[in-house]
């Protein structure tokens, strides 16, 4: 569930549409496709009396696996391992922090931020310290950061932001934040935050960022939610708008390079199919919503939707939301590539990277998706599966969990590898695993 459904109960994912002047382009380097299956696997799945609790997943059939768990609460945001994995952190909606031991499957203790919002980000530094980003939901109002010994559990630096969280990145030594203005849209700001809570920031003025709040007088609401993403390595971090042009900012001098980004050049074109029971639109959100996932070879894949709000004739606010497709950017000479032009969505799984997509028009009550595309390394469709479905779908390592469509309780199990269904389990949800993607939205 994108932010802007949080917090309007509305219509918005992740988003891209990249523009400019055309250019050739160097051939495309094949993608780094490599997610393998997280060890040890875990997952919140239900256990006796709890409806959820955090469990150990068997890596082949993805059900639980031994008896140990851990009953989580509300803690389930935010999370992130430590280095050797031995340790896991959980962060909450109002302030807190679980420890968890992941080899004995046991609660190690609770540490109190002082920050009664939602954590939204965690990274752990070292062996036994843990940064967090607390912050209001939804990219309005100030950012906390906070440092916590996780041995004496307890909090060891706290630096309040100016700005509102608008997205968030891991670094191997901390967290890159990109922050907006506390309420409406605006130019942003990166914050790339160290052991301690130490925070350098540094304004990226041409890459606009958060949202307005809306009113009985104002019922279209305008926002602006870009991609952030950092290399591997925590080198350079890199933001994508709705605009023409990138930001690269290095995060060890902090200085920004704007780049242009070229016009992009159709791989595969668009999966056009489709049509899904109809669903309630409420709120008219206005704007555009991106997400980002590097590639390898200097390749970022950049993804998202749109959306458009009018007011109709009877004065009530409509909203189309609309796919921007999956692009390829060369951040080695900046050109743009369409992969999928119908992809909302999109995540790498192991030696595979997956879309789907979907189209929603309130003033029709009309709900169209893609289903799921594979696609290798080559950039070549591997499989195209379910049709014109609109689903969701959670990568972990060589194989993909997709639910069943509403109503019915259940979920298929894809291998990305040769893209078939391999397993369908009915009358159980598929269990939340603990994969790749930790930030709340």
């Amino acid at each position: 569930m994108s932010r802007f459904r949080v917090a309007l109960a509305g219509a918005a994912v992740l988003t891209v549409a990249l523009v400019g002047t055309a250019r050739s382009a160097e051939p495309l380097p094949p993608l780094v496709l490599d997610d393998p299956t997280p060890a040890p696997l875990l997952g919140w799945g239900p256990v006796g009396p709890f409806q959820q609790a955090l469990v150990r997943l068997d890596p082949q059939t993805l059900a639980r696996s031994g008896r140990g768990y851990v009953v989580t609460g509300d803690h389930s945001f935010g999370w992130s391992f430590s280095p050797d994995r031995s340790r896991l952190v959980l962060g909450c909606q109002s302030r807190s922090l679980l420890i968890v031991d992941t080899r004995k499957l046991r609660r190690l203790g609770v540490v109190d931020t002082g920050v009664h919002q939602l954590v939204q980000a965690t990274q752990w530094i070292g062996s036994r310290q843990v940064v967090a980003t607390v912050a209001e939901c939804c990219g309005w109002g100030a950012t906390t950061v906070v440092a916590v010994d996780t041995v004496k559990r307890k909090v060891i630096a706290r630096h309040r932001l100016s700005g509102s969280l608008q997205a968030a990145a891991h670094v191997p030594q901390g967290l890159v934040l990109l922050l907006g203005p506390k309420v409406g849209v605006g130019p942003s700001r990166l914050a790339v935050v160290g052991p301690r809570a130490t925070v350098r920031t540094v304004a990226v003025d041409r890459i606009r960022s958060g949202h307005d709040r809306g009113t009985e007088q104002s019922p279209i609401v305008a926002y602006a939610f870009p991609a952030l993403v950092a290399d591997p390595d925590g080198r350079s971090a890199y933001l994508f708008g709705s605009g023409p042009e990138a930001a690269e900012i290095d995060l060890a001098t902090l200085a920004v390079t704007y780049h242009p980004l070229s016009q992009p050049v159709s791989l595969l074109g668009r999966l056009d199919r489709w049509l899904e029971p109809p669903a309630e639109a409420k709120g008219a959100p206005d704007g555009a919503n991106r997400g980002a996932i590097w590639l390898g070879n200097g390749i970022v894949g950049v993804f998202g939707t749109d959306d458009h709000a009018t007011i109709d004739a009877a004065g009530r606010p409509q909203v189309t939301e609309t796919p921007s497709g999956l692009q390829l950017v060369n951040t080695r000479d900046w050109s743009v590539r369409t992969l999928d032009s119908g992809a909302g969505a999109a995540a790498v799984a192991q030696d595979a990277l997956l879309t789907t997509g979907m189209v929603w028009r309130s003033a029709t009550q009309t709900l169209t998706g893609t289903g799921l595309t594979i696609f290798g390394a080559d950039g070549a469709v591997r499989a195209h599966l379910f049709g014109s479905r609109v689903l969701t779908f959670e990568p972990v390592g060589a194989r993909a969990l997709v639910p069943f469509a509403p109503p019915d309780t259940g979920y298929d199990v894809v291998d990305v590898r040769s893209g078939r269904v391999v397993a369908t389990v009915r009358d159980r949800e598929p269990p939340w695993v603990l994969g790749t993607r930790p930030f709340p939205y």
